[in-house]
This record gives C-alpha cells, sequence and structure tokens, in this order.
C-alpha cells in the first residue's frame, strides 16, 4: 500500500496590527514536515470568541454559529482539493494547494467557454450574420456533448485526437434544423470555427 501524504488543515487567529487591536483567523495547510502555508480566512474576531484549545469559534451567538459553519465549509473544500490532486496524480504541496483554493491554479476550460471567449473576442469585427455561423458551432457542440459525453459541455483536458472526426460525422448526420441539413462545405466551416 502507497504511504499517504500527512495532511492537515488547522486554524488559529493572530491579532491584527490595528487601532481596534482585534483578531484575524487564519487557515493554515500542512504536508509532511514541509513548509505550512496560510491563509486568511476571516478579518476580524474578538479573541474571546475564539476557543483557543479546539482551534474553532465558541458557538454562544448565532453569527459564530455561522462562523464556525463557514470555516468548516473551507476546511472541507482544502481538503477536497488534496484529495483531488491525489487522485490526479499531480504534485501534492501546500503552495498547491492554496492556489487552486485561491484560483491561482491552473484554468481548467471547457470547449464552449473557448467558443464563447472567441465571440467575444470577434464580437467588434464580425457581421451579424458571422456571429450567427459561430452561435450555430457552439449549437453543434454542445448538441454533441450531449449526445456523446452526457453534458452540454466538456474540459479541453477530456477531448482526444479523435474528437473532430467525431463531432464532423455528427454536424453532417444531426443537422440544428430538421429541414435544413448541414452540407460538406458547412460542415469544413463549422469545424474551421471551431479550430479558431
Amino acid at each position: 500500500m502507497k504511504n499517504l501524504n500527512k495532511f492537515d488543515v488547522g486554524l488559529y487567529i493572530r491579532q491584527n496590527k490595528n487601532k481596534r487591536k482585534d483578531y484575524s483567523i487564519y487557515c493554515c495547510i500542512k504536508i509532511n514536515e514541509h513548509r505550512p502555508k496560510e491563509i486568511c480566512v476571516w478579518s476580524s474576531i474578538n479573541k474571546l470568541d475564539w476557543d483557543m484549545g479546539r482551534g474553532i469559534p465558541k458557538k454562544h451567538s448565532d453569527d459564530l454559529i455561522k462562523l464556525a459553519l463557514y470555516l468548516d465549509k473551507i476546511k472541507t473544500q482544502l481538503t477536497a482539493i488534496y484529495l483531488d490532486l491525489r487522485l490526479k496524480g499531480d504534485q501534492v504541496s501546500a503552495p498547491a494547494i492554496k492556489n487552486i483554493y485561491l484560483g491561482k491554479g491552473k484554468a481548467d476550460y471547457s470547449i464552449l467557454q473557448l467558443i464563447d471567449k472567441a465571440v467575444e473576442k470577434y464580437k467588434s469585427e464580425l457581421a451579424p450574420s458571422s456571429l450567427k455561423n459561430y452561435r450555430a458551432t457552439r449549437d453543434y457542440v454542445m448538441a454533441f456533448c450531449q449526445a456523446k459525453y452526457k453534458t452540454g459541455d466538456v474540459l479541453l483536458k477530456f477531448l482526444s485526437y479523435s474528437f473532430m472526426g467525431e463531432i464532423k460525422t455528427y454536424i453532417l448526420t444531426n443537422p440544428l434544423k430538421p429541414n435544413d441539413p448541414c452540407s460538406n462545405n458547412g460542415c469544413m466551416k463549422h469545424l474551421e470555427r471551431l479550430k479558431k
């Protein structure tokens, strides 16, 4: 059996250097013996409202109960990121988990997101009829993803070499409008827009 990384997420408070002298809540991500990474997750709490031994807020008001639930959610999200990295076989480190949590990790784009970005990019350059063609390409891709992957969209990292051939066949055999099938020339135009 593989030796699992020792992973821990802890919460603690640290005094702010402001006039109020209140405390901020920090989340500390630790993996094995490597240097931990911290994230400030809450900016102001009274020291009397914090249970130092358990590392959680004392639950003597509704606001503190909500804060405790919020902090549990953060710990759960960080643990999910850790497990996801382990399952993917990616490098597991405290900085990687922190960056993914903060949205600084690798961006996983879907094919429809990229088509939408292309439409936004070319919107000022193209005529309305050309934009209509981009929307038709988007509709074909969405219908194909729904038929093949059972979702309306798919991440680029899950696409294979055969995707273009399969979508070409789909476009030729499954018209958007029943009375207006796509010809080979029209299909090639859709594939050209998709490659952009």
